[in-house]
Formats: C-alpha cells, sequence, structure tokens
C-alpha cells in the first residue's frame, strides 16, 4: 500500500511538473505542449535505497514515459543523506537542481522558505496511470 502511494504521487509530481513546463508551446526545458501532447525532458532526483524502492520508482519513470513518449524522464538516484545539501547547493547556485526530487516531507518548508520551490496554483491536471 505504501509503495502504491509513493508511486502515485510521483506519477503526479512528474505530470504537473511536464505541465507546468509544457503548458504554452515551449518550456523552460524545452518541452512543448503543442496539440496537447507533452515532450520535453524532466530531471528527477530519487532519494530511495538502491536494490529496494528505487526499482519500483524507475518502472513508474518508464510507465510515465510510455504514456508520453516525447517525455524524457532522466532518473538520478541520490543518496538520501546527501539530497537536502545536494539539492540547497544546486538550487541556490542556479544550476544543477532536478524538476523533481523525491525528498522527506519535513524538507518542504526549508526549501519553500528559500524560494527553492515552485509553485503549483493553476496548475492544470495531468492524466496519471494508477498504480497499486
Amino acid at each position: 500500500m505504501r509503495r502504491g502511494i509513493a508511486a502515485t504521487t510521483l506519477v503526479a509530481a512528474l505530470g504537473v511538473t511536464l505541465a507546468a513546463c509544457g503548458g504554452s508551446d515551449s518550456g523552460s526545458n524545452g518541452g512543448s505542449k503543442s496539440s496537447g501532447e507533452l515532450s520535453g525532458t524532466v530531471t528527477w532526483w530519487d532519494t530511495s535505497t538502491v536494490g529496494s524502492e528505487d526499482k519500483v520508482f524507475k518502472k513508474v519513470a518508464e510507465e510515465f514515459t510510455k504514456l508520453h513518449p516525447k517525455v524524457t524522464v532522466k532518473y538520478v538516484n541520490v543518496p538520501f543523506g546527501e539530497a537536502q545539501n545536494k539539492f540547497k547547493n544546486a538550487a541556490q547556485s542556479g544550476s544543477g537542481a532536478p524538476d523533481v526530487i523525491r525528498s522527506e516531507v519535513a524538507w518542504t518548508p526549508d526549501f519553500a522558505s528559500l524560494g527553492y520551490l515552485a509553485p503549483l496554483d493553476g496548475t492544470p491536471r495531468s492524466r496519471t496511470p494508477t498504480t497499486s
């Protein structure tokens, strides 16, 4: 059950990110949404332990790409213990931060207060697959 919730959350996050990037004819990552089709590249940092949940999340990314074949999901496994500082450094420098990060929920207020999170208000919902 927990794995299904996490996978569904990831798919939703990818969909929202792509919708936000592809909302006009061209997005910040070179994506476009002309004719309603998503395209572009999304970099996603996963903080799962290698050899366990990462397999599930890699599969979710692959399934998302099957639904949206013009989308490339760049999956990067970042060790949990390094992810918070690595994300902060990348976001602060303006280079190398992912579009999506699987993070500890406790990091969210800190990232938000520093201005490192994009608001999703008014972002169109994307059709996402359901995972059990």
